[in-house]
Parts: structure tokens; C-alpha cells; sequence
């Protein structure tokens, strides 16, 4: 029997060592095309989205008693060649060029020297895309009241409207906002675009706009 004891002894430090954490990752998508959003991905997902992207990671540990080491490999290929690392349990990383990403975790139990690789996160951009209309008609019917780009991922943007006697009369930096005519007259008006998309494409965009009502 002491035999027996001293044998259960022997092996009762590995039960002590068995693994003390439960984790779920995820990403949380909070802008995509530069417009907020609120998507949750869980660990093996993957998702297309156009730039500007922002995505937070989360190891989504629950830990009763242990010691982890985090190891979160960001890359922008499948192989995991020269990555970017994060060592803390969450991190946030914001995304403007296209092309694919894969994001994957590494968590080791530093008690039992155990490491669990959990499925990678796939994020994917799109080509960016830039139109200018030309004409508009603020007149408060809910149609074309203001004039606005259409676009796809960009990451830089910039526009002015001149009169045409080249007078600055309004810009704007934020591509999801635009010009409602500001008590002008009807007539043709001038806007000049500069932007750059996610995939390193640059636009210049210089044209005349119709106002009407």
C-alpha cells in the first residue's frame, strides 16, 4: 500500500498541471469602407471587406489558475513568411492596402509548457473605385439632394468645389459626406477630387458639376 502511495504521489503533480484555460478568439470589424460597423468573427472565419478596415483581436481567455503566453501572427501571406506579432491577449490593426491577411493565435500554458494553435482569421480587401457624378439637384425632394462620390477602399480623400470664376467655395475630407449646393445659385460648378485607394491607386478627379433645381 505505502508502495501504491508513493507511486500516486509521482503522478499527482501532473494532475495539478492540466490545462487552466478555456479561450474563443475573435475579431471584432468596427470600420470597413470607412464606415463603422459592428461584425464578430470567431477564430477560422473569414471575411471581405474594403480599406480602410479596422479590426480588434481578442484571445477571449477565461482563466482559472495559469500563466499564458500569447503569440498573435498578423501576415499577408499563407505561409506566415516575416509577420507582424502581438504578445497581449487583444490588439487592434488598421487595414488600407488590399490584398489577403491571415491572422492566426498561439496561446502556451506556461504551467505545462502546452501550446494550442487555434484556427487563423482570413481578411480579404478589395480593389478600390472612385465616380464623380455630374450633376445633382438639391431641392429637398430626398433625390440627389447632395452631391457624393461612389467609391470602394480608399484611404485618402479630398475635395473642393470652385464657381466659375475658380472661387473656393466649400471642400470636405470624408468621401461619405459631400456638397448640398449651400444656398447657391443654380449653374455649373467645378469639383476637383484627390484620392488614394487601398491598393495604392491615385485618383484625381477635376470636372464640372450641373447644379440644378
Amino acid at each position: 500500500m505505502k508502495t501504491f502511495f508513493l507511486i500516486f504521489l509521482g503522478f499527482f503533480p501532473a494532475l495539478l498541471l492540466a490545462q487552466t484555460y478555456d479561450a474563443l478568439p475573435t475579431a471584432h470589424i468596427t470600420l470597413d469602407n470607412g464606415q463603422s460597423v459592428d461584425t464578430l468573427l470567431e477564430a477560422g472565419s473569414t471575411y471581405s471587406g474594403k480599406a480602410p478596415l479596422e479590426v480588434e483581436f481578442d484571445a477571449g481567455v477565461t482563466i482559472e489558475n495559469g500563466r499564458l503566453h500569447y503569440d498573435w501572427e498578423f501576415a499577408d501571406n499563407a505561409e506566415y513568411a516575416g509577420p507582424d506579432r502581438a504578445y497581449d491577449d487583444a490588439f487592434s490593426r488598421r487595414i488600407e492596402r488590399m490584398g489577403t491577411y491571415y491572422v492566426r493565435l498561439t496561446i502556451t500554458d506556461l504551467d505545462t509548457d502546452s501550446a494550442t494553435v487555434y484556427p487563423e482569421f482570413q481578411i480579404t480587401l478589395s480593389e478600390s473605385r472612385l465616380a464623380v457624378p455630374n450633376t445633382f439637384t438639391p431641392n429637398g425632394d430626398g433625390v440627389h439632394d447632395v452631391l457624393k462620390v461612389s467609391y470602394e477602399s480608399l484611404v485618402k480623400f479630398h475635395a473642393v468645389i470652385f464657381n466659375r470664376w475658380g472661387k473656393r467655395i466649400f471642400s470636405w475630407d470624408n468621401p461619405d459626406e459631400g456638397w448640398d449646393g449651400g444656398g447657391c445659385s443654380p449653374g455649373v460648378y467645378f469639383i476637383v477630387v484627390q484620392a488614394v485607394g487601398g491598393d495604392g491607386q491615385e485618383y484625381e478627379v477635376k470636372q464640372a458639376v450641373n447644379l440644378l433645381k
